[in-house]
């Protein structure tokens, strides 16, 4: 060879190792701006689910009439919600193709739909309430939480069909639950909890008929419970409601076979008995009274 072919052949290797450490940097800076895209999200969901609890806490939307610090309080963390709800909402569908896009788990998603909720951008929030159902897919008890959350929301957004889907929702949630695997009375218990909070719900849009059905069946489920912590911490949730509602007599009116009443006015009196004698306990042992 002559000089020029060495000279020739060292050039195209000189350019292929230029190349080959161009395209390394480009991966490791690919990859490292990915991790920091995930990274980023990551931290924006714990930053939401904080903000979230204090927002629970204070027991909003809607805002209460109140002192006028209590009022600024709320409206702070609405607007902060808001702020990094969009945030991450940016972060999930970036306007320049070649940034990272993070990846979206199921719990990330019901976070945003619960914050989009929360700052009444119900369209936003309904697009993650179904991420959160399809992203959760396989994980039963998962997708039990992400089909109540986006039944709740359908009821409350109430949108042409919406009843109809929140109640198509709610049934999922209940086929869902699977005693071989939870357990007899923890899936009693769950029964209890999707029933109340779906007459909540029918309370909401005046289905009362409904209303008395899901408390009746709720019932029946808390009756079932044989762990002394749970059929109390069940009954509470049913009786709870019916006080809420207009106290027992409000079911009465709604006729059932006179054996179901009776049940029904005892165990409300037991169980209304034993929630002004003791504290309900919220695990076995713990508040469990005097």
């Amino acid at each position: 060879m002559t000089s020029s072919d060495w000279i020739a052949v060292s050039s195209a290797l000189i350019a292929m190792l230029a190349f080959a450490l161009g395209y390394r940097s480009y991966r490791l800076q690919k990859t490292s701006a990915e991790g920091d895209a995930q990274g980023q999200l990551d931290g924006l969901i714990s930053t939401l689910t904080n903000l979230l609890g204090k927002a629970f806490a204070q027991n909003i939307p809607p805002v209460s009439p109140g002192s006028p610090a209590v009022n600024v309080s709320v409206q702070g963390t609405m607007a902060e919600l808001q702020v990094v709800g969009s945030q991450a909402h940016q972060l999930l569908h970036p306007t320049d193709p070649s940034d990272s896009c993070p990846e979206l788990g199921w719990y990330s998603a019901y976070v945003l739909a619960n914050t989009f909720e929360q700052v009444w951008h119900m369209k936003r929030a309904g697009e993650y309430w179904d991420e959160a159902v399809r992203l959760s897919a396989g994980e039963p008890q998962a997708q039990f939480v992400a089909l109540q959350g986006r039944a709740m929301h359908r009821f409350g957004r109430n949108n042409d069909g919406d009843i109809a889907l929140g109640r198509i929702d709610y049934d999922s949630a209940l086929n869902l639950l699977d005693p071989g695997s939870q357990g007899i009375d923890a899936t009693r218990e769950q029964t209890v909890g999707l029933y109340v909070s779906r007459a909540a719900c029918e309370q909401g849009v005046g289905n009362g008929s409904v209303v008395v059905d899901c408390i009746w069946d709720a019932w029946a489920a808390a009756l079932s419970i044989n762990t002394p912590w749970r059929h109390l911490r069940a009954g509470a949730y049913v009786c709870g409601f019916i006080l809420q509602s207009g106290g027992v007599e409000w079911f009465l009116d709604h006729k059932r076979p006179l054996a179901e009443e009776m049940v029904l006015q005892g165990s409300f009196n037991a169980w209304k008995e034993q929630m002004m004698r003791q504290q309900v306990p919220t695990m076995p042992g713990v508040n469990r009274g005097p």
